[in-house]
């Protein structure tokens, strides 16, 4: 997630991430790279422009916590490894919010549903977490590789 409003050098969005959330966007994609020893936000190349992770993971906490009928999706592009990733959520305190994996032979319940029944915070990976698969992304199964659960259309698909 690189903004101007976040002073990133060619930024992809205008608004921050906690503006972008507070004007209605639910799903957000998040570069994560390790840089001077801490996990950032960054889009491509942190010298262009990096934002800590943490705090971000934070802001996200706080908003769901004060709009309890509202679900966000990420999805990671992460040069991350999934422990490190699990270790960043679990020190935002994400946990409680992070929407554990869905089996495949079932459907996945309704916005309404999540609403009511929590929890609210739906986390995709474009990575395949590493094997043997980490206990700390893995006790609640939240870390959700993409590409099982969804495809995109080629760019250049008339």
């Amino acid at each position: 997630f690189s903004s101007e409003a976040d002073r990133f050098a060619a930024p992809n969005n205008l608004l921050s991430m906690r503006d972008a959330l507070d004007h209605g966007v639910r799903a957000l994609m998040l570069d994560l790279h390790e840089f001077e020893g801490a996990v950032h936000l960054c889009h491509e190349y942190c010298g262009l422009g990096k934002l800590a992770l943490l705090p971000e993971l934070e802001a996200i906490k706080v908003f769901l916590g004060t709009h309890p009928n509202e679900i966000v999706t990420l999805i990671l592009e992460s040069y991350v490894p999934a422990a490190t990733v699990g270790q960043q959520f679990e020190r935002a305190g994400l946990e409680p919010w992070l929407r554990p994996a869905q089996p495949h032979e079932q459907p996945w319940p309704t916005l309404g549903a999540m609403i009511d029944h929590g929890p609210r915070l739906v986390v995709f990976t474009d990575r395949r977490p590493e094997e043997p698969r980490p206990a700390v992304v893995l006790r609640a199964g939240w870390y959700l590789f993409m590409w099982d659960r969804m495809w995109e259309t080629n760019w250049h698909v008339e």
